[in-house]
């Protein structure tokens, strides 16, 4: 079986989603700070700024900074201050960030089901 058009069928699909009003306005940058964060969602833990910061190797610690500024101001990103140290801040994700990875999440099981029915015709 050929890959090359299975991988255009899956950025057909991926496409869809960034085409959708809010999510199309994300840069690169913004696309891999929430998929690093989202980990942690994911496993229902807590993440704070100063995590983020340290846990994206490609972007330097302003680069982040400035990217989480920017998500906040897009709506997809909102700060909740720790109750026992005031220092501390957890990012937390939005409805609409919740809705970003959803969406992608319908898109990867419509593209697996599409794939299965081609492999067993």
């Amino acid at each position: 079986m050929p890959y090359a058009p299975v991988y255009q069928k899956y950025l057909e699909l991926s496409t869809l989603v960034h085409d959708k009003k809010d999510f199309y306005l994300l840069t690169a940058d913004e696309k891999y700070l929430l998929r690093s964060l989202n980990h942690y969602w994911v496993g229902d833990k807590k993440v704070t700024v100063l995590t983020a910061l340290n846990e994206t190797n490609h972007m330097s610690h302003n680069r982040v900074f400035r990217n989480l500024k920017k998500l906040r101001e897009k709506g997809f990103l909102s700060l909740e201050v720790s109750k026992t140290d005031n220092r501390i801040k957890y990012i937390l994700p939005t409805k609409l960030t919740l809705n970003y990875f959803n969406e992608h999440g319908k898109i990867l099981t419509k593209f697996c089901s599409e794939l299965l029915k081609e492999i067993q015709h």
